[in-house]
């Protein structure tokens, strides 16, 4: 019995693991250009993008974990933080190019604090989630 991400990033997966990620930047970056899709959910806008900076933040540490298995493990989780901060940066830049979206320091900081959740999480789970899975 082998962990999850231990056991995926040495099979035939492993570079296939950056497309969640990469899927996930795809819609942020449709989402900054093209206007916030309408939804019947009405939920703070803070709140939508601390929870998908967080996403971002997990699924990029899961990819940095299998492309790089041999590296030190501190050094994915710190990758993946810079990553999806950095991530937001862009987005809230690129909203300045569109007249659909505006660029808002709120956003930035809310896109920071979800990439800081996701660090966090993923710390919680390196230290306490040590779950094996059948090989």
């Amino acid at each position: 019995m082998k962990p999850l991400l231990l056991s995926l990033s040495h099979s035939r997966y492993r570079y296939s693991l950056p497309i969640p990620m990469l899927t996930q930047m795809g819609l942020l970056i449709w989402m900054a250009t093209e206007g916030r899709p309408s939804t019947h959910i009405h939920l703070p806008d803070w709140l939508l993008h601390i929870s998908a900076y967080t996403v971002l933040t997990v699924l990029a540490w899961i990819a940095c974990h299998g492309a790089f298995p041999s590296r030190n493990i501190l050094h994915h989780r710190f990758c993946a933080a810079g990553i999806s901060g950095g991530f937001g940066m862009l987005d809230e830049l690129l909203q300045r190019t569109t007249s659909l979206r505006c660029s808002d320091p709120i956003d930035l900081a809310a896109d920071v604090a979800g990439a800081v959740i996701g660090f966090v999480i993923i710390m919680l789970y390196s230290h306490f989630g040590k779950e094996t899975f059948p090989s």
